[in-house]
């Protein structure tokens, strides 16, 4: 019994416990509620004014590269085992200068052999020309009198025979016999007769032409030698500095094989790729200045390259260069050159951190709407500490330079735009504006 009354005191004690602890936060609650709202902070924005301007000018930079007017691989014509070498890297040559030698030892034995052969040819020709000589024509008649009167003889031997073999007093054989000497005798005589009027009447034109025409073939082969062994000496075709040694003394080169690399530093040029609609203001002959690292140089068009380079969409304007004494441009230097144009179009200036992304190619900024902003002839006032909410402006961006934009649209004279943190505002949001 009294168990159970101590079981029930415990249970009537913890529900005056929980009563009590539920009033306690029923108050605090209460409290809480009767306490005014916390007012949320205003955001401060740094603005710029607007200002209007007529016109601008636009600037825009093109690069290019430096490059040297004539630059040539210099090879050999012929292959052979290079025996001298001349200049190194960075040597300055002249034009004609010698600057490497081919072994020519085989080239000087055949030129040689045809100057003998040409000797030979040309001994003979003379000979021809000349004709045979008195002692070879009085030979040759000599001979022609000698075969004339064995001949004769010949023939009155003959006739006695004929009368002999009628009587058979010889045989048949020993008339032959002398039938057939005469008759060796008379081819002999026509043999010698031939040969005197030969010499009579001089050589042929056409012998002589045969050999003058040998002796032609020779000489030409001669001038090949001497073109050969002038090619195994290689020279500078102009002058101009020495921008690489690609081969050393001893090695066996082909033909078109690079040996030195020259380039002309004296010509300086500029290739800069710029668009067609830019191309056109640099017509052939006009002049300006080009940046080339940290100095300005004054440059003359040349021309333009017939073709647009497919991934740039570029026309390739090459610009001459009035390089002053003393100074040092670099091949494959970067080039920049700047072209002002002005455009007539009204609008303003805006930090380029001012503006967002718009719809259809524009550009948005935010402004902030004050009382003082929507009134004409207020542009002179500054605008800090006033308060205002922000309304968004579209814009089209006409030109750029550097951090800023040069644009126009749906703007106020005077009105202030957001410079920075557009990214922490919204349209009718409230802020303040400091500087």
């Amino acid at each position: 019994m009294v168990r159970t009354l101590v079981d029930v005191g415990s249970i009537a004690v913890a529900i005056l416990l929980t009563v009590g602890a539920w009033l306690a936060l029923s108050r605090f609650a209460d409290g809480v509620g009767d306490s005014p709202p916390a007012k949320k902070p205003v955001m401060a924005v740094e603005t710029t004014p607007v200002r209007f301007e007529s016109s601008v000018v636009a600037q825009r930079t093109y690069t290019g590269r430096v490059v040297p007017r004539r630059a040539v691989d210099l090879a050999f014509v012929h292959s052979g085992q290079i025996v001298a070498m001349a200049v190194q890297e960075g040597d300055r040559v002249r034009s004609g200068q010698p600057l490497a030698r081919l072994d020519g030892r085989r080239l000087e034995a055949q030129q040689q052999e045809q100057r003998a052969a040409r000797s030979e040819a040309a001994a003979k020709l003379a000979e021809l020309i000349a004709g045979a000589r008195r002692e070879t024509i009085a030979a040759a008649r000599s001979r022609v009198s000698e075969l004339t009167a064995e001949v004769a003889q010949l023939e009155v031997k003959l006739r006695r025979r004929e009368a002999l073999i009628d009587r058979r007093t010889i045989t048949k054989e020993a008339y032959d016999e002398i039938a057939f000497g005469a008759a060796t005798s008379r081819a002999r005589l026509e043999a010698a007769q031939s040969e005197l009027d030969r010499l009579l009447a001089g050589t042929r034109s056409e012998q002589i032409e045969r050999q003058q025409a040998l002796v032609e073939q020779i000489d030409a082969k001669l001038a090949d030698l001497d073109v050969q062994l002038d090619q195994s000496e290689l020279k500078a075709p102009f002058s101009g500095r020495i921008a690489a040694r690609l081969v050393e003394e001893g090695a066996v080169v082909s033909g078109s094989q690079p040996v030195y690399r020259l380039v002309d530093e004296n010509d300086v040029e500029v290739w800069i790729g710029a668009p067609v609609s830019s191309a056109a203001e640099l017509a052939p002959g006009t002049s300006g200045r080009v940046w080339i690292g940290n100095a300005e140089y004054e440059y003359a068009v040349v021309t333009h390259l017939p073709e647009i380079d497919a991934p740039t969409l570029t026309v390739t304007v090459i610009l001459r260069i009035n390089q002053p004494a003393g100074s040092e441009v670099q091949f494959g230097q970067l080039a920049k050159l700047t072209l002002e144009k002005s455009v007539d179009a009204r609008g303003c200036w805006l930090p380029i951190t001012a503006l967002t992304r718009a719809t259809h190619g524009l550009w948005s900024c935010f402004a902030v709407a004050t009382d003082e902003s929507r009134e004409a002839g207020v542009s002179d006032q500054t605008g800090r500490n006033r308060r205002g909410h922000i309304e968004r402006r579209n814009v089209e961006a006409i030109h750029a330079a550097g951090d800023r934009v040069f644009v126009r649209g749906a703007l106020i004279e005077g009105e202030r735009i957001v410079s920075t943190g557009t990214h922490r505002i919204v349209p009718g949001q409230s802020v303040r504006i400091v500087h």
